[in-house]
């Protein structure tokens, strides 16, 4: 049995410091937080700091928890509770361990003097950018609520495009999935069964069945391999995301057909974001950096940020904008339309909602034409099988001549 000394606080925001005995850290934790206290520091008696589990690195959060989350954040606010409780309260009512432990963590740094915005801050791997930058602007203004309820309905609108485009790419998932048991089942199967019709009369195989049999031959040597190099990747690639970021997205804005799409959907967020900042009251120029540095790795970010600069320096975000051929004609007329005529806030949700439709009409429509290309190449290869099959259960006619 081990002592260790806390530093908690209860549901009504009172600190609370004192000492228990307990088996492990565990169990203290557990005791404390039956008894309603929200524990921000403790110590074994031997010194050694007892954290609670650091959050999963990299792991990311759903849209749809991160909607929920702004949502209640809003609702806590509007309520009028302290900073401290509202982390109190989410973090109780939090029904996945990575969102509890995140609060957990908050309320810490803000028993040791953070602002909420800085604690959440350093808790954010898994958030949307928009919930710090938000809340600092937030608290700035006194109203984050607002900003919240705003926050809450974009994700929820890239929740929605987001579970539009899986759920389009299920059926041409299936057909990949199918076609590529169909092939393993033929190589590793029955083309070794064919193939001892024909040696066993000392005939030449096929050269339809022998590519079955080569691939059969790679799959059944150095399948364990392939498996141990696939787990190996797929357990790299959060780090890897994490690590070439930046490059991975401007790779991907690249690409013929997903290219058009993510440049939408990116330009979309830094719209809204900008709207939101600017309804919050903030001006533009500080609105355009902040979303700048809120999405740093999405390309068009660099031309908000220099477009916030220019306006500071005492020229315009249109003629940053009008230069930059990367950013569509609609984005660049409506923006110039709103500055001109001091429109923006409005004009730039109306930028955002716009460019969010062309995104997820775009998806659809590469989608549809994605889908038969798959359905003939698959199936193409399913006759090239069938083909196989029948040119070699044919050939054993022969084989008595």
């Amino acid at each position: 049995m081990s002592r260790f000394r806390y530093v908690a606080y209860t549901t009504d925001g009172i600190r609370e410091v004192g000492s228990l005995d307990a088996a492990t850290e565990a169990q203290a934790w557990d005791k404390l937080t039956g008894l309603r206290l929200t524990v921000v520091e403790l110590l074994s008696e031997r010194g050694s700091a007892e954290r609670p589990q650091r959050w999963e690195v990299g792991r990311k959060i759903s849209l749809s928890v991160q909607a929920e989350l702004a949502e209640q954040l809003a609702v806590l606010f509007e309520a009028r509770l302290s900073a401290m409780q509202i982390v109190h309260v989410i973090e109780q009512g939090a029904v996945l361990p990575v969102v509890k432990r995140k609060f957990r963590r908050i309320g810490q740094l803000m028993a040791e003097g953070q602002e909420f915005p800085e604690a959440l801050q350093e808790v954010a791997d898994g958030l949307s950018p928009l919930f710090v930058s938000l809340a600092r602007v937030g608290q700035t203004t006194g109203d984050p609520s607002h900003l919240l309820k705003s926050l809450a309905t974009a994700l929820r609108r890239q929740e929605k495009m987001a579970s539009q485009i899986g759920g389009a790419l299920i059926y041409p998932l299936i057909l990949v999935i199918g076609g590529i048991g169909v092939m393993a089942m033929m190589a590793l199967y029955l083309a070794p069964r064919l193939e001892t019709i024909f040696t066993s009369v000392n005939k030449p195989v096929p050269v339809e069945l022998s590519l079955f049999i080569g691939l059969g031959d790679v799959l059944r040597n150095w399948g364990l391999l392939l498996a141990l190099a696939m787990a190996t990747f797929a357990l790299a690639t959060p780090f890897i995301l994490r690590r070439y970021r930046q490059s991975l997205i401007r790779l991907s804005h690249r690409l013929p057909l997903w290219g058009p799409i993510a440049h939408n959907a990116a330009l979309s967020r830094l719209s809204r974001f900008v709207e939101m900042m600017l309804a919050a009251g903030v001006p533009l120029a500080p609105a355009l950096i902040e979303a700048a540095a809120a999405m740093p790795h999405d390309p068009s970010a660099e031309v908000f940020g220099e477009a916030g600069r220019s306006i500071e320096a005492g020229g315009t975000g249109r003629d940053i904008f009008a230069a930059n051929p990367t950013i569509p004609a609609l984005f660049r007329e409506l923006f110039s339309i709103g500055e001109r005529t001091n429109t923006l806030p409005s004009v730039m949700a109306s930028v955002a909602t716009a460019l969010e439709d062309q995104a997820e009409r775009k998806a659809q429509r590469a989608i549809t034409l994605v889908t038969p290309i798959l359905t003939l190449v698959i199936g193409g290869g399913i006759a090239l099988i069938v083909y196989s099959v029948m040119a070699a259960l044919l050939s054993v006619n022969d084989l008595a001549f």
